[in-house]
């Protein structure tokens, strides 16, 4: 859309979607667009989540886990990922098991391989930074990305050529995040929507 516009109505066009963009996450930051996993939605007592808050990131990734964990066919998916050393699957699948046993119902067959496993084993975790600490946000950020970009028409990226010019949907989401002090660099917003945009992107 703003391939060889003027300048002036360029300029125009970057005001108006940033200021989309800030409203935006302005919501996901105020629990408007509630980042609660259906999981937890119906818990007595359960705070809400912030899409940029890091302990609620690993919370909504453990509740996701232990939804999957009690799925025939994404049950051995969790258990890898434990296996791997992925600290929060290892707690995710720890609290499965005990919930069964509590209410005397029974395991997956693939839970039982890994009770065994978790029984004998000392817990294991991945070294390096713990990234589903930061999968809320990237979820918010690729979200933010989208909006803006079905909004005013705008390519989620900028392309080679158009490096230092042209807007894209990942310049405005950093201007609009850098305005509501979560301040991350266009470079690190053009990662975050390749790993995550097919989620929201058409």
């Amino acid at each position: 859309m703003t391939k060889g516009l003027p300048a002036t109505l360029e300029a125009a066009v970057e005001t108006a979607a940033v200021a989309h963009a800030r409203r935006h996450v302005r919501r996901l930051k105020s629990g408007e667009i509630s980042a609660q996993p259906l999981e937890l939605r119906d818990s007595e007592g359960a705070a809400p989540c912030s899409w940029f808050g890091r302990e609620d990131s690993r919370a909504w990734v453990k509740a996701r886990l232990k939804a999957l964990a009690v799925i025939p066919q994404r049950a051995s998916f969790v258990c890898g990922l434990a296996r791997d050393g992925v600290s929060v699957a290892d707690e995710a699948l720890r609290e499965i098991i005990v919930e069964h046993k509590e209410r005397d119902e029974k395991l997956l067959a693939s839970l039982r391989a890994c009770d065994i496993e978790i029984t004998k084993a000392a817990r294991r975790r991945r070294g390096g930074w713990d990234t589903t600490e930061v999968v809320l946000r990237n979820l918010a950020i690729a979200s933010v990305i989208a909006d803006v970009c079905r909004a005013f028409g705008l390519p989620p990226t900028r392309s080679r050529s158009a490096r230092r010019h042209g807007l894209s949907g990942c310049y405005i989401a950093s201007r609009a995040l850098e305005e509501e002090r979560e301040a991350i660099s266009e470079a690190s917003v053009a990662r975050t929507w390749t790993r995550y945009g097919f989620l929201l992107g058409p």
